[in-house]
């Protein structure tokens, strides 16, 4: 459980770091409001996900089949918010790559 917990722990302080580098430094551009829109959303999606992960981790504790229903629960909820969250920064605007047209 150490291992595991450590390893949620530091793949969260990453993926946070990577985006907070990628926003600080321009890598990330959209039209209008939708930059702000998006930046939050995945600093939010980032300490969301990993936390419920944590705590799917943590209720192996209280019984297995919890734990093991809370971690694909919150996996399965990720593919589902993505692809709605794909479909509504399309309409907010088109991700494009800096330099790029």
């Amino acid at each position: 459980m150490g291992v595991y917990g450590l390893n949620l722990l530091l793949l969260g302080v990453v993926s946070y770091a990577s985006w907070a580098y990628a926003e600080k430094h321009g890598l990330v551009t959209l039209a209008g409001e939708a930059a702000d829109t998006l930046c939050r959303t995945v600093r939010r999606r980032i300490v969301v996900n990993h936390t419920l992960y944590t705590m799917g981790a943590l209720s192996c504790f209280i019984d297995t089949y919890l734990s093991i229903f809370t971690i694909i629960a919150v996996q399965l909820s990720m593919i589902f918010v993505s692809n709605s969250g794909a479909r509504s920064s399309e309409a907010a605007g088109k991700l494009r790559a800096p330099g790029g047209s």
